[in-house]
């Protein structure tokens, strides 16, 4: 144990190695035969320490990034970018890849940053919001099932329904008809359909 030093005061004692004091030399020889020293020393400059303190505080004012009062756009720049391109862009074919290249990051980390951020890979992130899109054209246009479908950059009709239903609980028929009907659109928890009012 050596003492820690802060602007000259200890601060308390830290675990450091016993080291050498002398000229470097060849392991084992004369000029590296020096006295043995433990006298203190300072681990961290006292601007290190200041640095380090204003950091943690910031990070403590900030939070801990968790979805309970996380702040708004606490996503990381990249993902908000990603984010926006997704939504302006539902209808093109959208890949990991490619938006990682707008963003300047590897697909792979760009695949881990986008999930922990949001908690949906990006795929499954795209497809709910295509579904979400889909929701809204079914409900406020008169264009067919598979228009829309497309419109939304499904690739094909059965794998629309598919998305559609495991997100709504309903076909897109029926989310339609009950948005019609003036009763509401009709949605459902994984095939239970419920309505929403």
């Amino acid at each position: 144990m050596v003492p820690v030093l802060r602007g000259g005061a200890m601060v308390g004692r830290g675990e450091l190695g016993p080291f050498r004091v002398g000229a470097a030399g060849a392991h084992g020889g004369a000029a590296d035969r020096g006295r043995w020293d433990d006298s203190p020393v300072p681990l961290l400059p006292e601007s290190a320490v200041a640095g380090a303190v204003a950091v943690l505080a910031e990070i403590g004012r900030r939070g801990t990034g968790g979805t309970d009062g996380q702040a708004p756009n606490a996503d990381p720049p990249a993902v908000r970018w990603a984010r926006r391109q997704i939504d302006d862009n539902l209808g093109e074919r959208l890949s990991v890849g490619r938006l990682a290249a707008t963003v300047r990051l590897s697909a792979d980390h760009f695949a881990r940053l986008f999930k922990a951020s949001t908690g949906m890979s990006v795929a499954a992130y795209v497809n709910h919001q295509r579904v979400q899109r889909a929701t809204e054209l079914l409900a406020g246009t008169s264009g067919r099932v598979a228009e829309i479908a497309f419109a939304c950059g499904f690739e094909s009709v059965p794998h629309f329904n598919r998305m559609f239903r495991r997100q709504t609980g309903v076909t897109p028929t029926a989310y339609r008809a009950g948005a019609k009907a003036g009763r509401g659109a009709v949605t459902g928890a994984g095939g239970a359909g419920s309505r929403a009012a």
